[in-house]
């Protein structure tokens, strides 16, 4: 073995092990954050849920009185406290402080169809009424 060979080995010594140790912090740390975004969208999705679940419950309560109103609220409070509330962080939180807010509401005015003069034909369409 000559003097070059035996330098250059000496000074490379180690530089496997560096490159080791930067690439497993780079995994560690892609492993973390893919962590904490997997966590927050659970959070999200069961937030989502529960929106959805409080807002169809409440909905059914409504008939136009105060004491609807009321009975709404409730059937919301009702889907995050009981034996089989709705939670958050894999169901393990409940959700509490749930902020209720209904419209004032729309003017009742008669749905109109439009007509079609005799004999033109009829054109298959798809209407979507939201009252």
């Amino acid at each position: 073995m000559n003097r070059r060979t035996q330098y250059r080995r000496s000074d490379e010594r180690g530089f496997a092990l560096m490159a080791t140790a930067l690439g497993l912090l780079a995994i560690v740390g892609i492993a973390g954050v893919t962590v904490d975004l997997g966590r927050m969208y659970i959070a999200k999705n069961e937030l989502m849920a529960y929106t959805d679940a409080a807002s169809i419950a409440a909905a059914v309560q409504m008939d136009g009185t105060a004491a609807g109103i009321t009975r709404a609220k409730n059937a919301g409070a009702a889907m995050g406290t009981g034996a089989h509330a709705m939670g958050w962080d894999f169901a393990t939180k409940q959700i509490a402080g749930a902020t209720y807010e209904f419209a004032k509401g729309i003017a009742a005015t008669p749905l109109t169809y439009p007509t079609r003069p005799p004999g033109t034909p009829i054109r298959r369409t798809r209407r979507i009424i939201v009252l």
